[in-house]
């Protein structure tokens, strides 16, 4: 049902859950900007989401916290 791709390392990356939060001006559009214990904040173009819940591909859906703590995703970007 609704879900949303992208990309990470050139891997498709599907966002199951989301939810818009502030973002920081500074940051291009598709980085990541924060980890929160609620999951992994992502600057869009004119704020911010919270990713909540992610799927590799070949995964399952898992909490974009305990995905955030498998790998270190600041400043990464999603989608390049």
């Amino acid at each position: 049902w609704p879900v949303a791709q992208t990309t990470l390392d050139g891997e498709p990356l599907r966002l199951w859950g989301a939810r818009s939060v502030d973002g920081r001006g500074e940051a291009t559009p598709g980085e990541v900007v924060g980890v929160s214990a609620d999951g992994v904040i992502v600057q869009t173009g004119t704020g911010a989401l919270e990713l909540t819940r992610v799927q590799r591909a070949g995964g399952r859906p898992i909490a974009a916290a305990d995905f955030a703590r498998s790998r270190d995703l600041m400043g990464v970007r999603l989608g390049a």
